[in-house]
């Protein structure tokens, strides 16, 4: 889609990122619990860390879709925090997201990426692979994926 920006999240959009976030994790679970998301208080100093990136998505100067890689050990890194206003999903904003994540990824030491959903999230099962994430299986309610980098 035209008019998108992406760009690292910054102290002028890091309240639209987190209210984006509650967003969908309100429209997924029916409520929303900060317990469970303690780096949402914080999210420039959780995703600011040397191999992390916080990317937002703007669409006419309003976050639309968010997307942050941090380390998993050395040599892995993780996706977290994938997600698309229910408004422009379908103009290919997560692929954008998610490939910039990766290209991030690829200049450091990392050879894979980790990533999971909910395993009732089939939307979100289906984009991962369809941006070739292999599933390693569910555990404790949850669909694993990884890609391996070139």
């Amino acid at each position: 889609m035209e008019n998108i920006i992406l760009a690292p999240v910054d102290s002028t959009t890091v309240m639209q990122a987190k209210e984006i976030i509650i967003e969908g994790l309100t429209q997924y679970f029916g409520t929303y619990d900060n317990s469970f998301n303690p780096d949402l208080d914080n999210i420039l100093q959780t995703y600011q860390k040397e191999g992390s990136l916080f990317l937002i998505a703007l669409y006419n100067k309003k976050v639309v879709g968010t997307g942050a890689i941090i380390p998993e050990n050395p040599t892995t890194a993780r996706i977290v925090r994938m997600y698309v206003s229910t408004t422009m999903r379908g103009q290919h904003i997560g692929h954008q997201i998610i490939t910039t994540l990766e290209d991030f990824a690829r200049h450091y030491p990392y050879k894979h990426i980790v990533i999971e959903t909910t395993s009732t999230w089939y939307g979100a099962q289906n984009f991962y692979i369809a941006n070739n994430y292999t599933s390693l299986g569910e555990k404790d309610g949850d669909i694993h994926f990884i890609k391996h980098l070139i």
